[in-house]
């Protein structure tokens, strides 16, 4: 993934980028577009086509593209479980209705 996108996973504060709601959503609508279309290129059993980047990838080698989709499954899955906590302590933390 690339342009605006790589802003927000590098950048330290969302709010100091000073994007309104609608360029947020229009720039997560891209990712998502881009994601989708190098899922359909993908070629599981295929070396990946560049090494990761250091800031995003510290551990072993992946040797494939396959290995590569798997690891981001996972992140998306532990990240979907952290915003479903969150979520839960803000519902928590609001007073009875």
């Amino acid at each position: 993934m690339s342009g605006l996108w790589l802003r927000f996973l590098s950048g330290p504060d969302i709010d100091g980028l000073g994007l309104t709601n609608a360029e947020i959503l229009a720039a997560v609508q891209a990712a998502k577009r881009e994601f989708a279309a190098d899922l359909a290129a993908a070629e599981p059993a295929a070396a990946l086509r560049r090494p990761p980047l250091a800031s995003t990838w510290d551990g072993p080698r992946l040797p494939t593209q396959g290995h590569a989709l798997l690891h981001i499954l996972e992140e998306l899955a532990q990240h979907h479980g952290q915003a479903e906590l969150t979520r839960d302590l803000l519902l928590a933390s609001q007073p009875a209705r």
